[in-house]
This record gives C-alpha cells, structure tokens and sequence, in this order.
C-alpha cells in the first residue's frame, strides 16, 4: 500500500469516528435532538411485530423456524445496531459540514497526503458565557492558523476569544487545534489614524 493511499485511508477512518463523537456531543448536549430516536423506535417495534407473523408460516417445531429465529434474532440486533449508527454520523456530519466547509474556504481545498482538510471533532455551545468551544483535527500547522485568524473570524462570523492552543485533554496534541468564539465580529484596533498636534 502506498503511503499516500495510507494516509487517505487514516484521514477517512479518523473523520468516520469524529463523526460518531461529534454526533453524540449533540444529542448530549441538544436534547431535542432525541426525539430522532422515535423513528428508530417505531421501525424497531414493527420489525418485532413482522418477525411474529412471519414465524407464525412455519411449524412449531421444525429445523427450518429453528433456523429463521435465529436469523431474525441477529437481524433484531444487527439492523437497529446500524441505524443507530447511521443517525449519529448523520448528526455529526451535519453538525461539521458549515464548519469544515468555511475552514476549507479559509485554507483552501488541499486534499493531499501533506495538508488535509480539518475535521472538527468537537463542538460545544456554552450559552451562560455565550461561546462556543471547537476543536478540529488537522495537519495544517499552529503557524498557519495563527496568520488566518481574521479570515477564520470572518468566514464564521464570530470573534475568537483569547488564541488559539493545542487541542486533547492536556492540550498538547499538536494535530489538534483548540479556539473559543463569542457571536459577531469585533473590529481590530487601527492604532492612530490622524496626528492631533495639527
């Protein structure tokens, strides 16, 4: 394998399960969110209740309703199992796109083995201080982040609040980058426009 296609394939896996984590930050966090599960819930019970009346063709104790149950009772596992899955990634996905999409403006589109996209991993609203927490995954470096703040600002409509730091636990993981906003953007310092002695 080449280690370009390597690299694609972590990149891929890494935004896969980013998606899942994100998707369960917001139904953490978004409560409302979990009325989603009703749809789950009422597919679930139908699939019981289509598994009864089609047992009911076979007779009592043949090999082949030994057979069946036991399919079906992996299918009762295996389907909702992978629904839930798919409902999660979809909130994470749809939670990441706008912010992916505008760091992607910010940055340029560089789907390469060097610098890939970022992928945001977490995203947290504190609305008492009226912020919002993110960090995103990236081979872009602090250097490059730090030059493209206004930018980033700008393309999110917000102010960063303090600077920019690693990202993970300790905040030392250094393909992870860490930043505050707060709603708006505040206008920069200009310094002395005019010279008043005149």
């Amino acid at each position: 394998m080449s280690k370009n296609k390597y690299n694609e394939e972590r990149y891929n896996r890494k935004k896969f399960y980013s998606r899942i984590s994100l998707g369960i930050q917001m139904i953490i966090q978004k409560p409302i969110i979990n009325l989603v599960w009703l749809i789950l819930i009422i597919g679930y019970l139908a699939l019981i209740y289509g598994e009864s009346k089609f047992l009911l063709m076979y007779h009592d104790k043949s090999l082949l309703k030994e057979i069946m149950v036991v399919m079906l009772r992996i299918i009762n596992v295996t389907v909702p199992t992978l629904f839930a899955l798919a409902i999660i990634e979809t909130i994470g996905e749809l939670t990441a796109r706008k912010d992916e999409a505008d760091m992607i403006l910010v940055f340029g589109n560089k789907r390469d083995v060097n610098n890939q996209p970022p992928i945001l991993i977490k995203k947290r609203f504190d609305k008492k201080k009226g912020i919002i927490q993110r960090e995103f995954y990236t081979s872009i470096s602090m250097e490059k982040w730090q030059e493209n703040k206004e930018a980033i600002c700008d393309r999110l409509n917000e102010h960063i609040i303090g600077d920019f730091s690693y990202g993970g636990k300790k905040k030392n993981r250094g393909n992870q980058i860490f930043f505050e906003t707060g709603k708006g953007r505040k206008v920069q310092e200009r310094g002395t426009l005019y010279d008043e002695s005149f």
